[in-house]
């Protein structure tokens, strides 16, 4: 069976097309009630307004200043924010929905580092890069002119950003319509030290964040008349809208070890399908200390890696590196197999192969062909061997099929989680 498609330069007598759906958007402000607390919440109500989340963003202004006294830097001295720096402020962000938990990402400094790596090419952040603070390391702990992504973000003493939700929750990412008299809320928790978002050299003095401005913008939609008869008939039915997406979950554990590492990481129930998952290391004395650069990775003298799932071997054969002869082929080559998810983001990815062996070590195990997983619960163990022994960091980032709905009830929409 075929389908018939008429080009669109044949249409000689059809008028352009025109959406007249919507008669106006527009975005609405909203701030805790004090940012600087240690856990600023943020509460929408809308009882009577469509909302589309998937556009919204966070606003976020603050200035990097001196601890002791609180004064600003020059413009010379060498201190600014990590790659990611603002998503380092946060040790916890949650989005809910009325009062339900739809997302939740602990430590999202580092679990957005490693999204951002895979998901985001260099086309893309010459655009949106110092929107984001997403602004790579070209060096090694390193605050000379020779590290550009540091000279570029240490211009960034005072910043003003907005952060969108798409770069945050998969829900964002995922569900792109709109709702209606339902009840948003982002829960923060912040890292008050701030030692984790920022770099700087040793002779500079220690630094903090001052926050100024802390707030959630959320669009508003008002739909022509005849979009509004269609959306509430919806409504009325009490009829289901499906809202799948895919969640970001992140794990850590610490690990002092002479050459043998083993962790169970997670235990998946039949809600979530893992798709991907990602690792990498770093040595725990980087921890709140800003002379150390939370904002990079460590090879920490890895010599093999694997993923067992559901006790089968993945890959079958574990991933071998040698990094003194620069032998990283076939994990470099799984990690530039990944598609992200966010397709307008897909022509490339940030990590080139001498950011693999010496900044970006992220490991890719794709779980996308794996039988099974949306059947049954899912165990995952890893397993890895290093040449050298030393305290790490292992950071996990785990992206699940997640199934979410509304339902029309009475005047307004209703969201069930998936159990």
């Amino acid at each position: 069976m075929t389908t018939s498609v008429t080009f669109d330069y044949l249409t000689l007598g059809e008028l352009p097309h025109q959406d007249d759906s919507i008669d106006k958007r527009e975005w609405q402000e909203h701030s805790p009630i004090n940012i600087n607390a240690d856990n600023p919440n943020i509460q929408i109500t809308y009882s009577d307004q469509w909302t589309l989340p998937s556009e919204a963003y966070i606003q976020i202004t603050g200035e990097i200043v001196k601890n002791a006294d609180g004064s600003s830097y020059g413009d010379g001295d060498k201190v600014g924010l990590v790659n990611n720096g603002p998503m380092f402020l946060f040790k916890r962000l949650t989005y809910k929905i009325d009062n339900q938990v739809v997302e939740e990402v602990t430590n999202p400094g580092v679990a957005f580092l490693m999204t951002s790596l895979v998901d985001y090419s260099d086309d893309y952040l010459n655009v949106m890069g110092k929107q984001l603070i997403v602004i790579k390391d070209t060096a090694n702990n390193d605050t000379k002119n020779t590290n550009t992504g540091f000279v570029k973000r240490k211009s960034h003493k005072k910043f003003g950003v907005c952060i969108p939700l798409k770069h945050i929750f998969g829900f964002a990412r995922g569900f792109n319509k709109v709702v209606y008299g339902v009840n948003h809320a982002l829960d923060m928790l912040i890292d008050n030290a701030y030692a984790n978002a920022l770099y700087r050299k040793n002779d500079v003095d220690a630094a903090k964040v001052k926050l100024s401005r802390l707030s959630l913008w959320m669009p508003r939609v008002h739909p022509s008349p005849k979009s509004s008869v269609n959306l509430f008939d919806f409504i009325k039915s009490g009829k289901k809208l499906r809202a799948p997406f895919q969640r970001v979950q992140y794990h850590t554990n610490q690990f002092v070890t002479l050459n043998t590492l083993k962790w169970n990481i997670a235990h998946f129930d039949l809600k979530d399908r893992p798709r991907h998952v990602f690792v990498a290391l770093q040595l725990q004395d980087k921890n709140n200390d800003q002379a150390a650069h939370n904002g990079i990775f460590d090879p920490c003298a890895l010599t093999t890696i694997s993923l067992k799932v559901n006790g089968t071997d993945y890959p079958n054969q574990p991933y071998l590196i040698k990094l003194a002869n620069k032998e990283v082929g076939r994990p470099y080559m799984d990690l530039l197999g990944y598609k992200s998810f966010i397709d307008r983001y897909n022509s490339g990815m940030l990590i080139t192969k001498s950011d693999f062996m010496a900044r970006y070590p992220v490991y890719h195990f794709n779980l996308e062909q794996m039988p099974d997983l949306s059947t049954s619960t899912s165990m995952f163990e890893l397993e890895a061997k290093l040449a050298a022994g030393g305290a790490y960091d292992v950071h996990v980032v785990i992206s699940a099929d997640c199934d979410t709905n509304f339902y029309g009830e009475g005047a307004r929409m209703r969201l069930k989680m998936t159990k």
